[in-house]
């Protein structure tokens, strides 16, 4: 397609505000625009001037959280891109900056440094260090689980008028093992249950 005609063939494939924008601005001498000056007055036609600051503050301000590393760099990368203008040193200074504050820890403690660090070995270090967390974190839970769980207690078989002769018929019945065994008779400390 020649570039006359460039701007001509995008109609087709616009709709909602980008096909008012066309209709208006562009229909009436479509041969006078070319792509450049189509998306820069697309883009100040669907868009508040103020738009790309907005974009650069959320970006400033933009901080883990505690969401997931690659959370984190998405929400970076969305807002670089809807800027334009933002470098790759910008995006590891603020990836440094907004990271949690283990993580940069870790950075330094493993001789990253915002100024000489990229963002790949930022990103792929983090992700170790979330993964590790992570797995401490759930050792440490499941540790505090007990090994053993009782299915119930004789306290609660006690107060079970089912199950109160049941319990003393038991427990005579391992006093009489007990002392079958040459073992020294045990104090008999029953209940009245009843």
């Amino acid at each position: 397609i020649r570039k006359k005609n460039q701007v001509t063939h995008l109609q087709q494939y616009l709709e909602g505000k980008a096909f008012n924008f066309y209709a208006i601005k562009v229909a009436p001498n479509p041969k006078s625009w070319d792509l450049k000056k189509f998306f820069v007055g697309l883009f100040d036609w669907c868009f508040p001037p103020d738009f790309i600051e907005k974009q650069r503050i959320k970006f400033e301000r933009c901080y883990q959280q505690g969401a997931s590393i690659e959370e984190y760099l998405r929400r970076l990368s969305l807002l670089r891109n809807s800027i334009g203008d933002i470098s790759t040193r910008q995006v590891v200074r603020q990836f440094w900056r907004g990271a949690d504050k283990y993580i940069r820890y870790e950075w330094i403690k493993d001789g990253y440094t915002i100024e000489r660090a990229t963002l790949n070995e930022l990103h792929v270090s983090a992700t170790r260090y979330e993964r590790a967390r992570q797995s401490t974190l759930n050792l440490k839970e499941k540790n505090t689980e007990p090994r053993w769980k009782p299915n119930h207690t004789r306290e609660s078989e006690i107060k079970s008028p089912e199950n109160a002769g049941n319990w003393k018929r038991n427990d005579r019945r391992n006093e009489k093992e007990y002392r079958t065994k040459g073992n020294y008779p045990k104090p008999s400390n029953y209940q009245n249950i009843g």
